[in-house]
């Protein structure tokens, strides 16, 4: 009985940890000052691959973990984009 008092203390307390998206979507708030409502605020916008932030150019972003890059950075044209469907990055790869 004892156990399955200690095994369900255990789980609650491993459940009120956060995940690892949890804690990099918090990192990434305390860096770059983003929150949910200022996402797509173009002043906000770091690429993942070289960290710029040139508001006029083309974006990119991976449908797996919502990093944003330059097209550039990616070697990706607009004309690509729409042709790629579901981008992923390189950290993401294909299979993800």
């Amino acid at each position: 009985m004892k156990f399955l008092l200690y095994r369900r203390s255990l789980i609650a307390r491993i459940n009120r940890c956060p995940t690892v998206v949890d804690a990099v979507a918090k990192h990434m708030r305390d860096i770059f000052g983003w929150n949910d409502e200022s996402e797509d605020n173009e002043e906000h916008k770091a690429c993942g691959s070289c960290s710029g932030s040139r508001k006029s150019e083309f974006w990119i972003k991976c449908d797996r973990c919502g990093t944003l890059y330059h097209g550039d950075c990616m070697q990706i044209t607009p004309r690509m984009d729409k042709k790629i469907g579901k981008y992923r990055c390189p950290y993401c790869g294909p299979r993800g």
